[in-house]
């Protein structure tokens, strides 16, 4: 009988010995997958904050490009409006019209600017919406006021600009004009 219970009081303690292995074990596992967890969620929430810094970069650019663009309308800069297009580019206006080059375009924003309301002084982007849709295409959503010599609004409007990358540079393709 003292053989037993020596066998069994061996046994227990021989398994109660493994069980401490196997726990400090999982545990060294369970710390390395914490890890390596905790190490690929740093690395996500780097690359979203990278991201979102290159997005707002990006979006600070495209804005300060319009307003450079508006302000060109504003002093009836028509090569500078030019300049700001790639060719073919679009005017989506109650009838679509493709302009081919440069030349049409300063045609186009002459006639578009001596038509323009009476009184018509300068224009302020009101709130805009940047849609990063792909690394080479922006659409900006802008809302913008027309004001004359005494800052009264004469005119709210609203287009969607978009851009495409060219060769590094971000240059519009297509205007089409909202109610």
């Amino acid at each position: 009988m003292k053989k037993i219970l020596i066998l069994l009081a061996l046994t227990f303690f021989s398994c109660a010995e493994k069980k401490n292995n196997l726990t400090s074990t999982v545990t060294v596992n369970d710390e390395k997958s914490q890890q390596e967890i905790l190490t690929e969620q740093t690395r996500e929430t780097v690359l979203k904050a990278f991201n979102a810094q290159e997005n707002n970069l990006l979006e600070t650019k495209i804005v300060k490009q319009w307003m450079d663009y508006s302000k060109a309308f504003e002093y009836k800069d028509y090569n500078r409006i030019a300049n700001h297009f790639t060719y073919p580019a679009v005017f989506n206006l109650a009838t679509p019209i493709v302009v081919n080059d440069k030349k049409m375009m300063v045609d186009i924003y002459k006639s578009a600017r001596e038509n323009t309301q009476k009184g018509y002084r300068y224009s302020l982007l009101e709130k805009w919406v940047f849609l990063n849709i792909s690394e080479d295409l922006i659409i900006l959503d802008a809302s913008y006021s027309r004001f004359n010599a005494k800052y009264e609004s004469i005119h709210t409007g609203r287009g969607l600009y978009t851009y495409k990358n060219i060769k590094g540079d971000w240059l519009m393709t297509e205007v089409t004009t909202l109610k």
